[in-house]
């Protein structure tokens, strides 16, 4: 989902009050390794906020010796619990290897830190979905570190754009991600609250088209 936009950040952005915070749309996702943290501000859900907030700041110890990689993130989420936070959850990109072994012993790391460690090791990145209405609203997507998201590859903002514009192309992205990976159910879901909170604008437009194609 990429992943952050993280819009992929590591921190809580919420629905983001003033132009300050809103006004550097990348996408739904960024991914961690594409770009700092904070790098990227949008408009986020409550459970990607609280991914962001909570989850991946909490600090945590973990003692892994060639433990699957699926089984490894479970032993990590184990970790946040136990200090009264949620429990983070996980999904993945079409054929990731969650057997391939890990190995990684720390104490007192953010998750945020382990992830970005781990990861890179394997040539693998993460973000925070951030999607109304989406089943995995809040997970953390886990995803092959050359695979952009959909920030990386849009044009380059037009200057007169308003946030409206931003936002709304932002959301396109990652609807149109969606539809790429096969989950049309929810890039519907996306399309329509694009068309309807932003039917004056281009993406909002198209989000339109595209959903009247979809119901041919």
């Amino acid at each position: 989902m990429y992943f952050r936009f993280e819009v992929v950040r590591a921190n809580a952005g919420g629905l983001a009050g003033g132009t300050a915070k809103r006004a550097a749309v990348f996408a739904a996702l960024l991914w961690a390794g594409f770009a700092a943290p904070n790098a990227a501000r949008g408009e986020d859900t409550p459970a990607a906020e609280y991914a962001r907030g909570s989850q991946l700041k909490t600090k945590i110890d973990i003692d892994a010796k060639g433990q699957p990689l699926g089984e490894f993130l479970k032993m990590l989420a184990a970790e946040v619990e136990r200090k009264s936070v949620r429990t983070p959850k996980f999904t993945y990109a079409t054929g990731i290897d969650r057997a391939k072994p890990v190995t990684y012993t720390c104490k007192g790391k953010a998750v945020e830190q382990v992830l970005e460690e781990v990861l890179k090791g394997q040539g693998l990145g993460y973000a925070v979905v951030s999607a109304d209405g989406d089943k995995y609203d809040g997970f953390l997507r886990i995803a092959p570190a050359s695979e952009k998201s959909p920030a990386a590859t849009m044009p380059a903002a037009d200057p007169a754009a308003t946030e409206d514009d931003k936002l709304a192309a932002a959301r396109l992205a990652l609807a149109k991600e969606m539809m790429a990976n096969g989950k049309a159910a929810q890039a519907k879901s996306q399309l329509a609250l694009i068309a309807k909170r932003y039917p004056d604008t281009k993406a909002g437009k198209e989000a339109a088209a595209l959903l009247e194609k979809q119901d041919k």
